[in-house]
């Protein structure tokens, strides 16, 4: 799953959602900390390149993605606010 703060991953054994990357203007504390629960952290985070705002909304919208709704990591709804 790929947000405005960062990249989520299943973890290859439980499934639970890893953060493994964080955007280049984002620390791994912010988004733990925007996130609705204890978020597992990988060993190593990668540092992405900053989405643009309209790649951003594409994703959240994307098929097999939360379809736009609030998911507690900044991530824009449809109408471009973030959640």
């Amino acid at each position: 799953m790929i947000t405005d703060l960062g990249v989520l991953e299943p973890d290859p054994e439980t499934r639970e959602l890893t953060l493994t990357g964080v955007h280049e203007d984002v620390s791994v504390d912010q988004a733990t900390q925007a996130t609705g629960w204890a978020l597992r952290v990988a060993d190593h985070v990668r540092t992405l390149p900053a989405p643009s705002p309209s790649g951003a909304r594409d994703t959240a919208r994307s098929p097999g993605s939360h379809a736009g709704r609030p998911c507690g990591l900044g991530c824009p709804t449809d109408d471009g606010t973030l959640t």
